[in-house]
């Protein structure tokens, strides 16, 4: 498990982008839900993951979610585990799933990076 952290930790690192550069409306989407839904204090392995599916650089990333909680205090959270044994505050909303880990939380940003791009392409073509 380690190893794999480190080659997608080594992955997120070569992503660039400027580093003033807003989020656009598919990776705030993304931002958002994980923030909204799932965690406020994402585990840094999770925010690797992150960076990697939006395609941002992992020091944004990381920097978006401080920016965020600065801003929005409120929202309730619970301490758990992770599969792997990371220590990490989860909404409410995400407990109702059994176990946390790095690969059900890779899936579940995966599939809702996929249907916010095809949302987005659908309003794009309607316009």
């Amino acid at each position: 498990m380690q190893a794999r952290r480190r080659l997608f930790m080594e992955r997120a690192m070569r992503i660039k982008s400027l580093d003033n550069s807003p989020v656009n409306d598919h990776q705030l989407h993304v931002l958002r839900m994980v923030y909204d839904q799932i965690t406020m204090y994402p585990p840094e392995s999770w925010m690797v993951l992150i960076a990697i599916v939006i395609r941002r650089a992992f020091k944004q990333v990381k920097n978006w979610f401080s920016n965020e909680r600065q801003k929005n205090k409120e929202g309730k959270n619970v301490r758990t585990e992770t599969k792997e044994g990371d220590k990490v505050r989860l909404r409410p909303l995400a407990l109702q799933c059994p176990q946390w880990s790095d690969d059900f939380f890779e899936e579940v940003v995966m599939i809702y990076d996929y249907k916010v791009l095809m949302d987005l392409r659908a309003n794009d073509s309607s316009n």
